[in-house]
């Protein structure tokens, strides 16, 4: 049987406000991501960070994340965040 190749991922990490720098800091969202990573047992291949508000689509870095994973579909199998609203704050964004 062929090892499946597509073992690789991402983290998203997300700031928007000073407030969330004492419990969201992206050093603790790095290290939950990668901590994540390991029990998955997958290979993080790059970080994407922004500091944006989640109420907004078209963030950078997340555009910058989106077209990273296209190009590399075949690697990637997984996004990592701390948290869901990380991603976004609006649950129809998580659809994109």
């Amino acid at each position: 049987m062929i090892e499946d190749m597509k073992n690789g991922a991402v983290i998203y990490i997300r700031v928007s406000t000073v407030d969330q720098l004492e419990n969201n800091s992206p050093d603790i969202q790095f290290r939950e991501c990668t901590e994540a990573a390991e029990k998955l047992g997958c290979n993080v291949l790059k970080v994407f960070q922004d500091s944006e508000s989640g109420a907004k689509l078209e963030r950078t870095a997340m555009k910058k994340m989106l077209e990273y994973c296209t190009e590399h579909k075949s690697k990637i199998r997984y996004i990592i965040v701390k948290d869901i609203d990380r991603w976004a704050r609006d649950t129809s964004h998580h659809l994109i």
